[in-house]
């Protein structure tokens, strides 16, 4: 079955409006994003701090949420993985206090890691815990190998390889991602006995989680990774105005430049406009769109391409026209499977993914419309500027 048979729909004929209500669009959202003072950049772009946290059971996401919300940290990021026992926090940078700004950058930049993390870190332990925190015991789930062996050379005295012994104790710990639920599972560690057991349990306690990982995101490191995302995008822009100047003609490939840019500006301005963060998922949604739009583009292209050898006395409107309505059947179907999947991903596919979901909800319309109505009329307008030389 073939959708929109022989249609003969004048794409070109209001392309001047179509170009000037793009560029009101680009405008407003150039505007939105200068009086905003920017994109409002995620962690990844803005410097933060993110912790990775293997807790025994899974937590109530909703109590952990309200409660890094009361900590007053900026924005925070939450997700879980696997089982939901995995949770991945990330917090937006704090910014230095008066009396930090006189240290060194490495310094303060150490200070702001441990004031998230541990104000994070201790959000979630329970009143037993802090209690024994309080009392001088140390969380044997959330301590390295070198405290563990300095207690037993202090405290143990018939722990003849303490060194060994604290190896295992970590070895084991990591074998069940990272938790030891009861003490009663070091027993089967060699070497293990009464009296070390004892004073394992005279100096720790097992907490409820496990902190897997703790990093930093500095600002020069944020300012990096956006330095990073620019060129990406340009990189890909460049390669793409090589690729279709080869295919086709320069004219082309400015034209399919302009609507690439066109559909990135608008997605990022609605974007802006929604509040979102701006993190590096969403320039791989970019990048993703760009492709898409670019795959809609060349298609029309290819058809203009062939219909000009048929039609050679015809205008080049006529000819753009003709190529939209026979590609129009295949690019309402690919634009209506895509936003089916996008929408599925947007409305079930949970908060870690929204954002992307959204880009590319956005970018898929956007990218549509400007195949059509972008750049067509561009190329048009561009061919009017400059006849192309006809070969004899």
């Amino acid at each position: 079955m073939r959708l929109f048979r022989d249609t003969n729909i004048d794409f070109l004929g209001k392309r001047y409006i179509f170009l000037g209500l793009s560029g009101l669009l680009i405008l407003i959202g150039i505007t939105f994003i200068i009086m905003k003072g920017g994109l409002n950049y995620g962690i990844d772009f803005a410097g933060g701090t993110m912790i990775r946290i293997i807790f025994q059971t899974p937590p109530a996401v909703d109590t952990i949420r309200n409660g890094l919300e009361k900590l007053n940290l900026g924005d925070t990021e939450l997700q879980t993985f696997g089982d939901q026992r995995e949770v991945l926090i990330r917090v937006e940078r704090i910014t230095p206090r008066e009396e930090e700004k006189s240290t060194t950058p490495g310094q303060s930049e150490k200070t702001l890691e441990e004031i998230a993390s541990e104000t994070v870190i201790n959000s979630f332990r329970s009143s037993t815990e802090q209690e024994a925190l309080n009392n001088g015991l140390i969380d044997l789930n959330n301590t390295g190998k070198e405290v563990i062996r300095q207690v037993l050379e202090e405290k143990s005295a018939s722990s003849s390889a303490p060194e060994e012994i604290a190896r295992q104790i970590v070895e084991l710990r990591d074998e069940n991602r990272g938790l030891l639920s009861g003490f009663e599972q070091l027993s089967s560690i060699p070497g293990m006995s009464q009296e070390i057991m004892n004073t394992l349990k005279g100096n720790f306690f097992l907490g409820s989680f496990h902190v897997a990982q703790v990093e930093m995101v500095g600002p020069k490191v944020g300012a990096d990774l956006r330095r990073k995302a620019m060129a990406a995008i340009t990189l890909a822009l460049v390669g793409i105005l090589l690729y279709i100047t080869i295919r086709f003609q320069f004219r082309y490939a400015i034209a399919a430049i302009v609507a690439l840019v066109h559909d990135v500006t608008i997605t990022t301005s609605l974007f802006a406009m929604s509040g979102r963060e701006f993190n590096l998922p969403i320039v791989a949604a970019l990048l993703t769109i760009v492709g898409y739009s670019l795959n809609d583009t060349i298609v029309v292209f290819d058809r203009v391409r062939d219909n000009m050898k048929f039609m050679r006395r015809e205008s080049l409107e006529k000819v753009i026209n003709k190529s939209i309505n026979q590609t129009l059947g295949r690019t309402i179907l690919t634009s209506t499977t895509t936003l089916i999947v996008v929408l599925c991903l947007y409305f079930l596919g949970g908060a870690v993914i929204n954002s992307f979901a959204y880009v590319m909800l956005v970018g898929v319309i956007v990218g549509t419309y400007s195949s059509m109505y972008i750049a067509s009329p561009v190329l048009v307008v561009w061919h009017q500027i400059s006849p192309a030389k006809r070969k004899r």
